[in-house]
């Protein structure tokens, strides 16, 4: 038990590296310019903003839910276009020259926007779970619960699942048709680099030949063939320029398949985690109907305290496990839309980069 602890708090302490902890912070900051909000917890254990409408005992649920609907708009509206760097794609891909590579690359800085609007999206609704669990814990808590605060466990019971909302199916596509048509990018582009390659092997074999000949040759043939072999000592020279390019060209392409790849895999892991949450909500609120109905309180309790047989504690561990995930995956885009745009910025400048 003590093992699983530790191994448990060595894990925390590895995911909040600088990055982590800046993202949290900046988006914290965010939050609270953004909406009249308290400070937020003094480390990124928990995304929580206190609700003063869920706070207060005796308010209904209706017009906490509609000041949680304004609250949530306001705050994470503008979130995404706030977290999202490098976000000047248009300028970076106009230094692209293949067409249809500049196309993909496109669609990938969309995928990566797509990704991060899904991530705040979730951010809203774990903020949402929090404030809905501390509702029945209320409820659980007080000894004498009167009319109103069945009335707000009715409207809770009735609200939708905070995280049917959030739809994976979009993101995923995006990013198996991105992984698929970067292949292809890919492959053409290395096939088109062997056979300049291989050209250029072959112009040099031609060379040597063509030299021979003209060490046998006549004063006068050989006046005409030097033109002819400084002409042909040229094309392996253009050819080192075009590989290049395509080198250049190859490495965007790796980049961005690495990063769709990634992202692909950490947003298939955060469907997973939501979707486990989702069932666990779903059943919590036909527990709470059961008891609207029963009126036994022993229902709405031990469904509480027995959620997916972890308990409360298990239950509020997995909403904040995940939206630890949200935050490492916020990060992942940043930093994989990086790498891109520093390998676009590469293949841009007019010097080649040497060869091995």
């Amino acid at each position: 038990m003590t093992s699983s602890i530790d191994v448990n708090e060595e894990y925390r302490k590895a995911l909040r590296t600088r990055s982590y902890v800046e993202v949290w912070t900046k988006i914290h900051r965010h939050l609270r310019r953004s909406a009249t909000a308290p400070s937020p917890p003094s480390t990124p254990t928990a995304f929580t903003i206190e609700d003063d409408h869920a706070a207060t005992t005796g308010n209904s649920l209706a017009s906490s839910e509609t000041s949680t609907s304004s609250f949530q708009l306001s705050c994470y509206s503008h979130l995404s276009s706030f977290l999202l760097k490098p976000n000047n794609q248009e300028v970076l891909l106009a230094g692209v020259p293949d067409p249809e590579l500049r196309a993909i690359l496109l669609d990938y800085f969309t995928a990566g926007e797509e990704a991060c609007n899904i991530c705040v999206s979730l951010l809203g609704s774990i903020d949402r779970l929090r404030r809905d669990h501390r509702i029945i814990q209320r409820f659980l808590n007080d000894s004498s619960a009167t009319a109103v605060d069945c009335a707000d466990l009715a409207s809770y019971a009735e609200l939708e699942n905070p995280l049917s909302s959030v739809n994976f199916n979009l993101i995923h596509h995006l990013y198996d048709s991105l992984i698929r048509r970067l292949n292809l990018a890919g492959d053409s582009f290395a096939r088109r680099a062997r056979l300049l390659r291989r050209a250029k092997t072959a112009s040099g074999a031609a060379l040597v030949v063509a030299c021979g000949v003209l060490a046998a040759a006549a004063l006068a043939v050989a006046a005409h063939a030097a033109v002819a072999v400084a002409v042909a000592g040229a094309r392996p020279w253009m050819g080192t320029l075009r590989s290049g390019r395509l080198a250049r060209l190859l490495a965007q392409v790796e980049a961005a398949a690495r990063g769709a790849y990634i992202m692909n895999r950490d947003m298939e892991t955060m469907s997973r985690m939501a979707e486990r949450l989702q069932d666990e909500v779903d059943h919590g609120k036909a527990v709470v109907r059961l008891f609207l109905r029963s009126r036994e309180a022993w229902v709405l309790r031990e469904a509480v305290g027995g959620r997916a047989g972890g308990g409360e504690g298990g239950y509020l561990e997995r909403v904040d496990e995940l939206e630890e995930h949200v935050y490492w995956c916020l990060l992942t885009i940043n930093r994989t839309r990086a790498l891109l745009a520093q390998e676009i910025v590469v293949g841009a400048s007019p010097t080649p980069p040497p060869t091995t």
